[in-house]
Formats: C-alpha cells, sequence, structure tokens
C-alpha cells in the first residue's frame, strides 16, 4: 500500500505520511500548536477546520488558492456559520500556511489575500455577579471528600488568577515555588512567553488542603489537578508522571463546570470555561482594579483589547437618571 500523500487523497495531511513533505510539514505544525497553546482542545479545532477546508477543495494543500477559501467561507456562511466561526477557521488554516511558508513550501500564504470577517472577539463576552461566584464555589465546597477539595481549589484558582484554560489545567508541581507562606509559580503565557506570578494565598490554602488530603508522594512533573479514579483510564499520563496521575482534561472540567452552574442554580448551558476567566476580570475591576492592572492580570498586549474586553462584561452607567426620573415626577 502506498503511503504517500496524493492528490486524491487531502485528508491524510494531518498524518504524517512517508514520502511527501507537506504531510510531514501538517504533522510538525500540530506539534508546534501544541507547544504554543499547550491545549489539546485548540489543536483539535485547527486541525479539524484544517481538514475540513480540504475536504471542501479536494485539492492537494500545495495547489490552495485564495479562491479556494473563499468558496469555503461563503459555503459555510450558506449554513449558518457566524463571522467569528468563519475567521476561526480562517486563521487556523492561515496558521497552517504560515509553518508552510517558514518551511518553504510555499511562497505565499493563500489566507492573506482573503478578507477575514469583521469580528469582535468579546461579543459573546459574560461575567458572573459576585454572587453567582459565591454560590459556584459554595457548591465545590459542599460536595466535600477528594473531589470536592478538587474543585473548589481548581474553581478558586480560575477566579483569582484569570488564567487561561490550559496554564490551569497544564501546572504541575515543579511550576511551583514554595517559600514559607509566599508561592510563586511559572508558566507559559499565549505565544509560549514564559512568566513569573505569586499565587494568591487563598489558592494556595485551597490547592494545599488539596494535595494534603490526596496523600501524593509529588514530583516535579506530577500535574496539580488530576482526573477522579473513574475517568483516569481515558486521561493522558504526563512525561514523568506517577502512576494514577492524569491530568484533569479540558472536557473533564467542561462537565464539572457545568454540574456545578446547575447545583448553584445557574444556567449551565450559558457557563463555559472562559467564563469564569470573564468573570475574574469583572471582580477585578468591582474591586477597584485600574485598567492597566486588569490587562496585567489577563495577560493582554495593550489597554485596548482590555478595554474592549471590559466593555462587553461591564454595563454602562446612566449618570442622569435620577434628574430624568424627577422631571417624570417618578
Amino acid at each position: 500500500m502506498d503511503t504517500a500523500l496524493t492528490r486524491s487523497d487531502p485528508g491524510l495531511v494531518a498524518t504524517p505520511q512517508e514520502g511527501d513533505p507537506w504531510a510531514a510539514c501538517a504533522a510538525d505544525w500540530r506539534a508546534s500548536l501544541l507547544r504554543r497553546s499547550g491545549s489539546r482542545h485548540t489543536v483539535r479545532a485547527y486541525e479539524a477546520a484544517w481538514r475540513g477546508f480540504l475536504r471542501f477543495s479536494g485539492k492537494h494543500p500545495g495547489d490552495i488558492s485564495p479562491a479556494d477559501l473563499d468558496g469555503w467561507l461563503a459555503e459555510l456562511a450558506q449554513v449558518k456559520r457566524g463571522p467569528a466561526t468563519l475567521a476561526a477557521r480562517l486563521s487556523a488554516v492561515g496558521s497552517f500556511y504560515t509553518f508552510a511558508r517558514k518551511r518553504g513550501l510555499c511562497e505565499t500564504n493563500p489566507a492573506t489575500a482573503v478578507t477575514r470577517p469583521k469580528v469582535n472577539p468579546y461579543a459573546h463576552a459574560q461575567g458572573l455577579s459576585p454572587e453567582q461566584a459565591r454560590a459556584l464555589l459554595g457548591a465545590a465546597r459542599r460536595r466535600g471528600g477528594l473531589q470536592g477539595l478538587r474543585d473548589h481549589a481548581l474553581l478558586l484558582t480560575y477566579l483569582l488568577t484569570a488564567h487561561r484554560q490550559a496554564v490551569i489545567l497544564g501546572l504541575r508541581w515543579g511550576d511551583l515555588e514554595v517559600d514559607g507562606q509566599s508561592v510563586a509559580y511559572r508558566y507559559r503565557g499565549k505565544g509560549g512567553k514564559e512568566e513569573r506570578r505569586l499565587l494568591p494565598p487563598p489558592v494556595w490554602q485551597a490547592i494545599r488542603a488539596y494535595l494534603d488530603a490526596t496523600g501524593r508522594e509529588l514530583q516535579a512533573d506530577s500535574p496539580i489537578f488530576t482526573a477522579t479514579p473513574q475517568g483516569r483510564q481515558r486521561g493522558r499520563r504526563l512525561p514523568g508522571a506517577s502512576d494514577g496521575e492524569r491530568p484533569l482534561s479540558d472536557t473533564a472540567f467542561a462537565h464539572i463546570l457545568r454540574h456545578y452552574a446547575r447545583k448553584a442554580g445557574l444556567e449551565p448551558e450559558a457557563i463555559h470555561t472562559h467564563t469564569l476567566r470573564h468573570t475574574a476580570a469583572k471582580l477585578r475591576r468591582q474591586a477597584g482594579a485600574s485598567l492597566e492592572e486588569v490587562k496585567d492580570l489577563l495577560g493582554h498586549s495593550n489597554l485596548a483589547t482590555t478595554a474592549i474586553y471590559l466593555n462587553r462584561l461591564e454595563a454602562a452607567e446612566d449618570p442622569k437618571w435620577r434628574e430624568t426620573a424627577a422631571l417624570l415626577g417618578v
């Protein structure tokens, strides 16, 4: 059987196939995405978009033109895919061709010649109120036991650090630097840049309570947040991690969050993992943090991005409603 990638079988491009440099490029691109983002969910989404485009075009990746991408986006729009979805999928394909161009496989990136859909990246941003966030934390505390300790520590980490999911679920024991009551931690931010922050004391106390209850012998590569015993068979094992130390997956945490949303009397389908990051930013602002402080918390590169982010989360004030109501006699 010929294992080389052929023009009649473009779907094989995401799997390393002997004999075609484009197939090897796709495999290396996927590995690069995982290193940069740290999120398997992101890699799966990018790869799915890439495979979907190749199936639509029916072409070898070396023969793609901007017109092929225009046709693909038009078809997606016809089946009611919104601007945000179109932009995300175009970015995924463009990411591959940026990588391929660096490898010398193509002279230009066809995605750069395509008009990107206009989209507000934070159009659907929502944050919980302080009361709702407390209810969510309370639901985890009431569960009790090892799982309750883990989930309370996990939710608190989200709400007090405002990190993206890849950072939190990817935390390992070796990332923490414990110095008495002060704990710093290292992580890779967006773009793969290594950062270092102090861990808020309540977060460390919750994590410490959970880890003490597990009785685990922690190694440098031991994940902080592990899967439950029932979920460990499906989890992935980190290099050097002890038996039974499988990190919690993105999918598992999504189920956990919906569970506690229901227990807290919230609408589970309206709350997603990114809702916690939105909530963290909103609560910091309500606590009096400056725009610059929220920017640093979220890891944004500029204030304009943070301003757009917060504008969606914060309701606009109406300073003259009292005077207007007085004119109406109400």
